[in-house]
């Protein structure tokens, strides 16, 4: 009886540190797969924002500055310092061919920018030329869900 007692225990035992080893690697292999996907997961969000930023220094530096300066010279953006001149991606991305094949870029199998609620606001900074600014890019791609 004793000696089916102790082949039960270690049994049991043997059982038990099998279940926890197995146990202990699937924790293991689960921080490890979440510690990728936050990692990769910000890597998409900083390219997304390179792109969004690109498209809006495009759009600024080369289409809109020269529009708005050509009929009212720097005093309009000089009014809009503070305030900033804001544009959604659908308007970034309008202006050329180019500039839509690098938004296009901003649509992924697990994330993809909404093209009016993603913007730029670019706030103008003295002395008003066409480099002289600040950016906020502002996405709304399903980050942080």
């Amino acid at each position: 009886m004793n000696k089916n007692k102790n082949k039960i225990k270690k049994y049991i035992s043997k059982r038990i540190i099998i279940i926890g080893v197995v146990v202990f690697i699937l924790l293991v292999g689960l921080v490890a797969v979440l510690i990728v996907n936050s990692k990769t997961e910000k890597s998409i969000k900083n390219r997304y924002e390179k792109i969004v930023r690109e498209l809006g220094q495009d759009f600024y530096e080369n289409h809109y500055y020269d529009l708005v300066t050509a009929k009212n010279g720097n005093a309009y953006i000089e009014a809009f310092s503070e305030l900033g001149f804001t544009f959604d991606l659908d308007s970034l991305s309008s202006i050329s061919i180019k500039s839509k094949n690098k938004a296009s870029k901003l649509e992924g199998k697990d994330y993809t920018c909404n093209k009016y609620t993603t913007k730029v606001v670019i706030h103008p900074k003295d002395p008003y030329g066409m480099k002289d600014y600040d950016m906020d890019v502002i996405l709304d791609c399903g980050f942080e869900k």
